[in-house]
């Protein structure tokens, strides 16, 4: 954390402060249907991330065959996670988010559906478990840009409610992709529902693109 702050201090460019705005007026953009498309691909987009990686310990101990091994896999997950998020923020610089958004959701349902059929590798689930890992972090920087440049004078409020996109996705992707294992199916099919999510956020995100930047 302290670091985290210490890097901000060095790094952060000097920005012009946000005209102050009440509480009402930060209100407004969330009565359009503009910012509840936003949070809807985050909510079921990003879900298809945690329908796997809720389930990612049984995958890889009854799939892979890995045993204690399991616990250095995080380690994998962690840094696919911190590459994915540097070259997220890379993407969302250089080319329109939503376009990268389109981009890298497709991305994951295909790293997904890879999990699904593939898992029973021991070197495959190692890489798919970076590439999955990194894929899914480099989409919160371009779809944190399209909510505040969509959010004008509702930047503030529009940061706090994608987040909790994020934690709405974490729950549901962990709850749809529980459903498969009540049935009694493999530990590998949590993916599979995680790859449908991801195609679902990717044809939200090109109505967007369709309805609003295009």
């Amino acid at each position: 954390g302290l670091l985290t702050i210490l890097f901000l201090y060095i790094w952060l460019p000097s920005m012009k402060p946000l005209r102050s705005v009440s509480f009402k007026e930060e209100l407004e953009f969330f009565k359009t249907i503009k910012a509840w498309h936003i949070l809807t691909i985050v909510a079921i987009g990003f879900a298809g991330l945690f329908a796997w990686f809720s389930y990612i310990a049984p995958l890889l101990i009854n799939i892979a065959g890995f045993d204690i091994e399991v616990v250095y896999l995080m380690i994998v997950a962690g840094a696919g996670m911190v590459v994915g998020n540097i070259i997220g923020g890379y993407l969302a610089d250089k080319r329109d988010p939503v376009i990268v958004s389109i981009f890298l959701l497709f991305l994951m349902v295909i790293s997904l559906l890879l999990v699904f059929f593939f898992s029973e590798s021991k070197i495959v689930s190692v890489i798919l478990t970076f590439v999955c890992s990194a894929l899914a972090l480099s989409f919160g920087s371009p779809i944190n840009m399209i909510m505040l440049k969509s959010a004008k004078h509702s930047e503030m409020l529009a940061a706090a409610f994608i987040q909790a996109g994020f934690n709405v996705a974490n729950s549901l992707g962990a709850l749809l992709g529980g459903i498969p294992l009540l049935y009694g199916l493999s530990f590998n099919y949590p993916a599979l529902v995680g790859a449908g999510m991801a195609l679902f956020g990717a044809v939200l995100c090109l109505i967007f693109y369709r309805k609003y930047e295009r």
